[in-house]
C-alpha cells in the first residue's frame, strides 16, 4: 500500500514560481506596501488600505498562478492581469501620496519598486511572446 502524503509534506514541495525573480520582487513589494499602509489614517481602514493591499497581493498571486499554467498563452494572460493590478497599485499610491498619507521619500521607494516590477513583467511577457 502506497504511503499517503500529508498536507505538510505536499506544502514543502518547491513550487517553480518561488524561483522567479519577478515573483520574489513582487513579494518584497507586498511587504513595502503593508508596512507603509500601516501608517495610513484609521479612517482608511475600509477604504484605501484594503484596496491597496489586495491589489499588490494580486500581483504576486497572478505571477504564481500563471507560472503553473499549462500554456504560454495562459501564463501571458495572468502576467497581463498582474500588470493591470500594478497600474491599480500605482494609482492608489498616487492618491495616497496626494492625500498626504505618506511622505515623499516613502512614495519614491514605492514608485521605484513598482517600476522594477513593471519592467520585469514587461520583460517576461516579451520573452513569452518569442
Amino acid at each position: 500500500m502506497a504511503k499517503t502524503r500529508t498536507t505538510r509534506e505536499r506544502a514543502k514541495r518547491e513550487r517553480p514560481y518561488k524561483h522567479l525573480d519577478i515573483w520574489q520582487q513582487s513579494i518584497v513589494f507586498v511587504k513595502i506596501i503593508y508596512k507603509i499602509s500601516a501608517n495610513f489614517p484609521d479612517r482608511e481602514r475600509f477604504g484605501l488600505i484594503p484596496q491597496l493591499r489586495k491589489a499588490v497581493v494580486s500581483i504576486a498571486v497572478q505571477i504564481a498562478k500563471g507560472s503553473e499554467r499549462s500554456t504560454k498563452t495562459r501564463f501571458k494572460e495572468d502576467l497581463n492581469e498582474a500588470q493591470a493590478y500594478l497600474s491599480e497599485v500605482e494609482t492608489l499610491l498616487i492618491i495616497s501620496y496626494e492625500l498626504g498619507y505618506m511622505p515623499e521619500k516613502r512614495f519614491e521607494v514605492c514608485v521605484q519598486k513598482s517600476n522594477r516590477v513593471g519592467i520585469m513583467l514587461s520583460g517576461m511577457i516579451k520573452k513569452l511572446n518569442n
